[in-house]
C-alpha cells in the first residue's frame, strides 16, 4: 500500500508538469495496439499484459510494459511505384478486385472501371502527369462516394514496414476529385484509423494536385486509403487518383 501510494503522488506530481505516460520498453516482437482509456487513446501491448496509460481525478496512472513508437530514421517511397505497373488492370479476387504489382505486393479495391488505362495498377506507375491514361478510378454511375469511400488496400509481399506518410495526387478532372480521404493501418487482427492525420484529404479541386498525408508512424503488412468524393465535385460519379506513394522505412 505505502508503494502504492508514492507511486501514485509520484505520478500526480508529474502529471501537474504534463509529461507523457512511460513505461518498460516491450522485448521485439510483441505486438501494439490503440485502446481507449479513460481520457485518451494510448498504445498498449496485447497478448503481454494489458497494460495502460491514462489519467485519473488528474493522477497518471501506469502500468508497464508499453510500445515505443515506431521508428524510421531514412524516409523513401516503399510502394512499388514504377512504369512496369501502367496498364495493370485489377480481377476479381478476395470479395473485390485484386492487382499484383510488378514486385509482388498487391493492391485491391471493392470495384472496377474495367478499363486497363484506367486500371489500379496505374495509381502505382510512378506518373503523375495530368493524363487519365495513366490514372485510376472506380466503377462509375453507381456507388455514391460521397455516401460510402472507394477503398485501396496495400499489402506489402512480406513483413511489416513503418509508415510515416502517404503521398497522393487527385484525379486529372472530368470533376471526379478526391476530397476527404481516410488512412488506416491493419493492426493484425482488425483495421484501425491512424492518429493525428494531417491533411484530412484535399481542400481544393485541383486537377492531379499532390498532397501528403502525415500521421503518427504505423507498423504494418498493409495499409488502406477511403477515397471520399469532394463535397464540390463537378461530377461524383467516380473517384479516384493520378498516383498513390507509402512512404516510410522497410521492415
Amino acid at each position: 500500500m505505502k508503494q502504492l501510494a508514492l507511486i501514485l503522488a509520484t505520478s500526480a506530481v508529474a502529471a501537474a508538469a504534463g509529461p507523457a505516460c512511460k513505461g518498460s520498453k516491450l522485448e521485439k516482437g510483441s505486438f501494439c495496439s490503440k485502446v481507449t482509456s479513460g481520457c485518451e487513446s494510448r498504445y498498449v501491448a496485447t497478448g503481454v499484459v494489458n497494460a495502460q496509460c491514462g489519467f485519473s481525478d488528474g493522477q497518471c496512472l501506469t502500468v508497464g510494459p508499453f510500445c515505443d513508437p515506431p521508428a524510421c530514421k531514412a524516409e523513401a517511397v516503399i510502394s512499388n511505384n514504377v512504369a512496369a505497373n501502367d496498364n495493370r488492370l485489377e480481377s476479381a479476387g478476395s470479395g473485390g478486385y485484386v492487382v499484383e504489382l510488378a514486385n509482388g505486393d498487391t493492391v485491391w479495391t471493392q470495384n472496377t472501371y474495367g478499363h486497363n488505362q484506367r486500371g489500379l495498377g496505374q495509381a502505382f506507375d510512378a506518373s503523375s502527369a495530368r493524363d487519365w491514361s495513366r490514372a485510376w478510378h472506380g466503377q462509375c454511375h453507381g456507388p455514391d462516394y460521397k455516401k460510402a469511400p472507394l477503398q485501396l488496400r496495400y499489402s506489402f509481399k512480406a513483413g511489416d514496414h513503418v509508415i510515416t506518410s502517404v503521398k497522393v495526387w487527385n484525379v486529372p478532372g472530368a470533376g471526379h476529385h478526391a476530397g476527404k480521404i481516410g488512412v488506416k493501418y491493419w493492426t493484425g487482427s482488425a483495421w484501425e484509423d491512424v492518429t493525428n492525420q494531417s491533411p484530412e484529404g484535399f481542400s481544393d479541386r485541383i486537377d492531379s494536385e499532390e498532397m501528403e498525408i502525415q500521421f503518427d508512424p504505423v507498423t504494418t503488412s498493409q495499409f488502406r486509403l477511403d477515397f471520399w468524393a469532394h463535397a464540390s465535385a463537378g461530377n461524383p460519379t467516380c473517384v479516384g487518383a493520378t498516383e498513390v506513394q507509402i512512404i516510410g522505412c522497410k521492415g
